[in-house]
């Protein structure tokens, strides 16, 4: 929305709150925030994103849930220009098996620069670039390790390969 450098309100951190806008140190407009500033010259840009959707490549959903014209979700709003430009992407969801399609229904963000999708059963990380996502990591927790990554594995809707060292 055009705030740059700016102080997310405690407790109310959505980039949306107005009460965020005093303590930017630039407002402008999306397209100078997201066309000149992220991603731009002398810049190394992490972004995080959410989705309806994500593929085992990293690819997003956030638009609509079937090919075929599905209902409307809430579109790209900044993310495809994010992915597009940052050097490496997170996304953050729960994993379950309609956000985790083998293929995404449509593609509103390319997974390309997405290394990771962290979720409330475990991090999925591409090991290599171009790759799919696998198992890297699971939470904490008093059930042994291969009950925990199988719970991870089943949750998702593609068959989640698991790294060696998870």
């Amino acid at each position: 929305i055009g705030l740059w450098g700016y102080d997310a309100t405690p407790a109310d951190p959505f980039v949306l709150n107005h009460r965020n806008f005093p303590t930017a140190t630039m407002l402008g407009d999306a397209e100078m925030v997201l066309g000149a500033l992220v991603g731009g010259p002398g810049t190394a840009v992490i972004g995080c994103l959410g989705g309806a959707q994500v593929d085992r490549q990293g690819n997003i959903n956030s638009t609509t849930l079937v090919p075929d014209g599905g209902p409307f979700l809430v579109g790209s709003g900044g993310g495809n220009d994010v992915a597009s430009t940052a050097a490496e992407c997170v996304v953050v969801a729960t994993l379950t098996a309609a956000r985790t399609p083998e293929r995404c229904a449509y593609v509103t963000s390319p997974g390309r620069t997405v290394s990771a999708l962290v979720t409330d059963l475990g991090i999925l990380a591409k090991h290599e670039a171009g790759g799919d996502l696998v198992l890297a990591a699971v939470p904490a927790g008093e059930e042994p390790l291969p009950e925990r990554i199988e719970q991870a594995r089943a949750a998702c809707g593609w068959d989640l390969a698991v790294a060696s060292d998870v």
